[in-house]
């Protein structure tokens, strides 16, 4: 059987690819602020270490970022990858506390 034909992208389709940049940029953006505006309010009101404030702050921003691109840049419904009542990565490999205790 030959291959398939890749058939260059139309404009539909472009447009489609830059919509989606687009996204990404807007979610990576929102991502960056989220992390940054905790960082500085943990640094200037509470007195936190700025290595800390930072690390709570790249910990508030990894939902942001994870659900932003979930289910608007890739605009999935499962948070998981997988599609609304299939099966997906999360359902079929071990939890993380599952893998935690393993490994200790």
């Amino acid at each position: 059987m030959p291959p398939p034909i890749e058939r260059p992208p139309t404009s539909r389709r472009r447009l489609a690819e830059a919509a989606r940049l687009l996204r990404f940029a807007v979610v990576g953006i929102a991502a960056t602020a989220t992390h940054h505006a905790i960082a500085l309010v943990l640094v200037a009101a509470a007195g936190l270490p700025a290595p800390l404030a930072h690390l709570s702050g790249f910990r508030g921003a990894v939902p942001v970022s994870f659900l932003g691109h979930c289910r608007w840049t890739f605009r999935s419904r499962d948070p998981a990858g997988g599609k609304p009542g299939g099966s997906s990565p999360s359902r079929s490999a071990p939890s993380s506390s599952a893998w935690r205790r393993s490994t200790l």
